[in-house]
């Protein structure tokens, strides 16, 4: 037996759930359309910034799973939040930084996540523990664009 959790995909269409898992380096289809019966006990569930709203993580709680939700505009409240507790914040855990050169282009990615459950009751949005962010620099023949990612967790 797998001990930790395991990572789940959910593909939500039209307000049905598809699940997804990753099984020998294959993605299987695990089930449509029945969120209520979708047991996500021990499952971590990444979930693209279309699909990170309340009631998507709201469905995946209940189910029994955690999740990792893409932020961007569309939770325009809550990413500049989460952006805040970045600026403000002096506990933000670095996880690292890494660099990589491909295809005449050179990025360099730093990672840092701090525990957080206040957003989580301050902008109605359950399971909120903690926000991650990732920020990559990325560099094209000398010109340098930098971008950065949130996603509350």
């Amino acid at each position: 037996m797998r001990n930790g959790p395991r990572e789940v995909t959910i593909i939500e269409t039209g307000g049905a759930l598809s699940a997804f898992r990753k099984l020998g380096g294959t993605w299987v289809f695990l089930l449509e359309g029945a969120g209520a019966l979708l047991s996500l006990k021990d499952c971590i569930v990444t979930v693209d910034a279309l699909h990170c709203h309340r009631a998507m993580a709201r469905s995946l709680l209940e189910a029994g799973g955690q999740y990792v939700l893409a932020l961007k505009d569309n939770q325009r409240t809550l990413l500049w939040a989460v952006k805040r507790c970045f600026a403000e914040s002096e506990e933000a855990e670095s996880l690292g930084s890494e660099t990589r050169s491909s295809h005449g282009r050179r990025e360099r990615r730093s990672a840092k996540v701090i525990a957080d459950t206040t957003l989580a009751k301050r902008h109605d949005f359950p399971g909120i523990r903690a926000l991650a962010q990732v920020r990559w620099v990325r560099s094209l023949d000398g010109s340098g664009m930098s971008r950065e990612a949130h996603a509350p967790f």
